[in-house]
């Protein structure tokens, strides 16, 4: 029985191994409707809406503000990040997981550069009271700037919504120059889009 249970075996792997082989089998492949990695690549759509809010440094931003540059916009929620702080960071790697410290280096990176710029939207509470990600950001030593404010956070969701139908809003959006947001490669971490906005910044 164990004999035959082998041959059986070998037999079935023979006849997949001259399926897939085949040039009628390569050609029915579903891999082939995965786009290479060549073939993502930023393109920028739809305006970013006019806006202006104070971060919880006292500092206001306007719409303005994001042209002339690279802006990278990350939507984020406390919640979220603080159950991302309990996996550990070999998990987090392998499984694409934005994390808030990797922005943070990329912040300090470009805060003294004209061509880049990072700005956040906390999107945690619908009242917006900024000591609540004043206290987050400080118990992990994090400075990029934080809007707080529902209302301007609100509206620029619901641009990207309309601009981006079920592309979500958490996470990284990347602005350039001319003040577009550029369409979300699921793909990609947050390093490589931190790549991408260094390269389109210097033009490359």
């Amino acid at each position: 029985m164990f004999a035959l249970r082998v041959v059986f075996l070998l037999l079935t792997a023979g006849t997949l191994a001259s399926q897939t082989s085949s040039p009628e089998a390569a050609a029915k492949s579903p891999f082939e409707s995965i786009p290479s990695p060549s073939a993502a690549v930023l393109r920028f759509g739809g305006q970013i809406p006019e806006f202006e809010a104070r971060d919880i440094s006292g500092r206001t931003w306007r719409s303005k503000d994001l042209l002339g540059r690279i802006t990278l916009i990350y939507i984020w929620s406390i919640s979220s990040a603080r159950m991302l702080d309990r996996i550990p960071l070999r998990l987090r790697i392998p499984l694409n997981l934005m994390d808030l410290s990797e922005l943070q280096g990329f912040y300090e990176e470009t805060k003294n550069k004209r061509d880049l710029q990072v700005l956040t939207f906390c999107r945690d509470f619908e009242s917006g009271e900024p000591w609540y990600a004043s206290d987050y950001l400080r118990q992990n030593r994090y400075s990029f700037p934080v809007i707080t404010d529902y209302v301007t956070r609100a509206h620029l969701e619901l641009a990207i919504d309309s601009l981006f139908p079920g592309e979500g809003t958490d996470g990284p959006w990347l602005v350039n120059p001319r003040g577009q947001l550029a369409h979300r490669v699921r793909s990609w971490s947050l390093g490589r889009l931190i790549l991408e906005a260094e390269r389109a910044a210097s033009g490359h």
